[in-house]
């Protein structure tokens, strides 16, 4: 509705994670309990919002708007640098990917400092999927959800390098998700 939700006063730049939204949509059934028609309804509701109660029932919400107009709103965002991140890449190449992530920071805070190799290799190490993945299952995990269907928590770090969409969606829901996201899909460079 044309009213910004941050301005070039209180932001220094952005990183923005962007991710097939046919892998997307595997994580929000699983994270919101949906079925493929609920899932890809939430994705493309311009109204959409997330709103959680705290422990002490203190509501906190948050404006999506569709996936579309989200990623939107932050590609198209002239008021301060943005990077985009591909999700895919993170998986593909992090320590690469970590560098321009830290980069991007050390530019837009205008810090006296330099990437450090042997640094990000410790932290892709630390927190590779299977490592966050067991420590939510011994430690639990504050994203984690519980689970209004059946009220039971539900894992945050589920499928990983699994979530492959070609692999675990089905074939009439393949067809309907790239007729929807056709033109995301096109835009981001994703393959049919």
């Amino acid at each position: 509705n044309n009213y910004s939700f941050t301005d070039e006063k209180n932001s220094n730049g952005c990183i923005y994670i962007v991710r097939d939204p046919r892998n997307t949509i595997t994580s929000i059934m699983n994270h919101y309990e949906h079925d493929y028609k609920e899932a890809i309804d939430w994705m493309l509701n311009k109204n959409g919002f997330l709103i959680k109660k705290n422990e002490e029932q203190f509501y906190r919400f948050q404006f999506l708007s569709s996936w579309q107009n989200h990623y939107k709103s932050w590609v198209n965002n002239k008021k301060f640098p943005v990077l985009i991140v591909k999700y895919e890449n993170l998986q593909i190449n992090p320590l690469e990917e970590l560098e321009k992530v830290i980069n991007f920071l050390i530019k837009v805070s205008k810090l006296k400092t330099v990437f450090n190799k042997e640094k990000a290799i410790k932290v892709i190490e630390s927190c590779s999927f299977e490592n966050l993945k067991k420590k939510e299952k011994e430690e639990g995990f504050r994203e984690q959800a519980t689970g209004q269907k059946s009220g039971k928590k539900i894992p945050f770090f589920n499928l990983g390098k699994e979530n492959n969409w070609r692999k675990i969606i089905p074939e009439n829901m393949k067809i309907k998700l790239n007729e929807v996201f056709d033109e995301d899909i096109k835009y981001w460079g994703y393959d049919a």
